[in-house]
């Protein structure tokens, strides 16, 4: 028979054991919570951190005479004539606007543009370099309709 003593023994025993299954319940809560936490320390805001960063770190191209020239340069013709045109539009007695696109219309092979923005750029500044080629392309222009 079972005394006093071993059912005293037997309650403090099951009163451990349900206190041991709540306390393995919150440990197995607090482990979801905290890998979540990892997961979102390690993945999440260090992604987003270089996401924020890199936006305001990427260079805003803004319209210049330099960077229409560099684009040229590189052979992005189609973006540089573009920004080269806005800075046309922005500042139209510009020569070197005109003779910056004389020379990509003449590298590309149309010749009936490349003298007319060398022609406007004659006009609006009348040096030599100028003149010059101006006068080569009218040339090259005679050349090929014989």
């Amino acid at each position: 028979m079972i005394d006093k003593s071993d059912n005293e023994l037997l309650e403090e025993l099951r009163k451990q054991t349900a206190l041991f299954q709540r306390a393995t319940k919150i440990n197995l809560i607090v482990s979801v919570i905290l890998g979540i936490l990892f997961v979102l320390a390690v993945v999440i805001f260090p992604l987003a951190y270089r996401t924020r960063t890199a936006y305001r770190a990427a260079p805003q191209v803004e319209d210049s005479w330099q960077e229409a020239r560099c684009l040229l340069d590189k052979g992005d013709f189609g973006p540089g004539m573009e920004m080269t045109q806005r800075l046309i539009r922005k500042n139209t007695e510009y020569y070197y606007g005109y003779a910056l696109l004389g020379s990509v219309y003449h590298e590309m092979g149309d010749l009936k543009k490349s003298e007319e923005n060398y022609d406007r750029a004659f006009a609006l500044f009348p040096i030599d370099d100028n003149e010059k080629t101006l006068k080569a392309i009218r040339k090259a222009m005679e050349r090929k309709q014989k």
